[in-house]
């Protein structure tokens, strides 16, 4: 499950940070601190960070205006984000659980009034990370390889009925990342593609001639049920978000084909195989 590496080299590595970086437009990082400054400003007034001692020390920077970047240290290594927006992402995430867990939204914003805006404001800055981290297809295929083989082959165990695998956010960025998937926006939800507890679900259902289909979708709590703790039901249900995948094609009640959802993970799978034969190669010559 540990997002981590498993294939790296220097070439891959930069074409990697290349892609990553391409998330910001043609100004690469810049364009992606340009697109995240105004979330950071937010962040930090809500914390009051401009009067934190540590902070007016200079060990963090300047978040505003300093610039961000990806690193990429070799296999059995995670990928993280560098600068300014790797110490907004950390101060969002305690931010973000605060609110989840603090009734009193005033108090979870430590004395500021937050607007719903604000708050899906700081939700979307935590997906771009995410998606920053893990989210480029080159990395993503990667980090997620060990953990697609075992979904596929639990998939394909016919005696199973349930399978449950637990990870985190990231790892289900990844693997919906990977695998292709489609994701606008999950309605009724801050953080916009992998809000905290989602659950990534593939249901596999039989016609009347035996054949199995399969639909993929995302179960999460909205951000009102998570707030107020409220407990799941059939009359409170969390909420589902059926998933499409690039260039899967699915039958009238949106169910995908069996043959097609096994060669939708090989692909994936696979993915890890063939950039450690491009960039092998490159190496060679």
């Amino acid at each position: 499950m540990s997002p981590v590496l498993h294939f790296c080299t220097d070439a891959y590595a930069g074409d990697a940070t290349a892609q990553v970086a391409s998330q910001g437009g043609d100004a690469g990082f810049e364009g992606l601190s340009e697109q995240t400054r105004n979330a950071v400003r937010l962040i930090m007034d809500t914390v009051d960070m401009q009067d934190s001692e540590i902070y007016q020390s200079g060990k963090y920077g300047n978040l505003l205006t300093d610039g961000s970047g990806y690193k990429m240290e070799g296999e059995g290594t995670e990928p993280n984000l560098t600068g300014a927006i790797k110490t907004a992402y950390q101060v969002a995430d305690a931010l973000l659980l605060q609110y989840y867990e603090e009734p009193n939204a005033v108090k979870a914003a430590f004395g500021h009034t937050l607007t719903d805006e604000d708050w899906a404001a700081i939700g979307k800055f935590m997906t771009t990370c995410l998606e920053m981290k893990h989210g480029a297809p080159m990395v993503a295929v990667n980090i997620t390889h060990p953990l697609l083989q075992e979904l596929e082959k639990e998939l394909k165990n016919e005696k199973r009925r349930l399978t449950y695998f637990c990870a985190h956010d990231c790892t289900v960025l990844g693997t919906l990342s990977a695998l292709g998937a489609k994701i606008d926006v999950l309605p009724d939800s801050i953080e916009t593609k992998t809000p905290i507890g989602v659950k990534l679900m593939f249901e596999r259902l039989r016609d009347q001639n035996g054949q199995a289909w399969y639909r993929a979708s995302m179960v999460y709590r909205s951000t009102e049920q998570i707030r107020s703790g409220e407990m799941l039901t059939l009359d409170n249900p969390p909420l589902k978000y059926i998933l499409s995948f690039e260039g899967i094609e699915t039958n009238g009640d949106g169910l995908i084909a069996e043959a097609d959802l096994f060669a939708l993970f090989d692909y994936a799978i696979n993915g890890l195989y063939e950039l450690e034969e491009t960039y092998r190669l490159a190496d060679a010559a």
